[in-house]
């Protein structure tokens, strides 16, 4: 299995109206699959990792099977993606006081600590220590 990203997901139809994903993998080039299982796992995680295995057919590649990358968070738009969103927001506002109390951190400045707080949740090793002379 290899890591790519996924870049983009189009859902097809064969001349026999048989249902199946083309996927356009980084590193790989577009691929395709009538599992709807991994096509879904893809629409899932459009522009995020995923392990992958792939076999040429011709002229076509197909995916074999499909899983997500180690570390990845959840897809956009579900609960959990939203909690631990929440969580890192409120961690970076709360860090933004505590470390400059007296400063005025922007919107933007929190927001990119809140980016960087929800991967550390999502990671699953520990991430670099966090250098306190950096400014928010």
């Amino acid at each position: 299995m290899s890591t790519a990203t996924v870049n983009g997901v189009e859902q097809k139809t064969t001349k026999s109206n048989k249902t199946y994903w083309r996927v356009n993998l980084g590193g790989i080039g577009w691929a395709s699959t009538f599992d709807t299982k991994i096509g879904k796992l893809c629409e899932d995680h459009k522009g995020q990792d995923i392990e992958v295995e792939t076999e040429k057919n011709g002229d076509f590649t197909n995916i074999k099977s499909a899983s997500v990358a180690r570390g990845t968070s959840a897809p956009a738009g579900t609960r959990d993606a939203l909690i631990v969103r929440q969580v890192a927001l409120k961690a970076a506002v709360e860090y933004a006081n505590a470390l400059r109390p007296s400063m005025t951190s922007t919107t933007e400045d929190i927001i990119a600590n809140a980016k960087e707080f929800a991967k550390w949740i999502m990671a699953e090793e520990e991430p670099e220590p966090v250098d306190p002379d950096l400014p928010l």
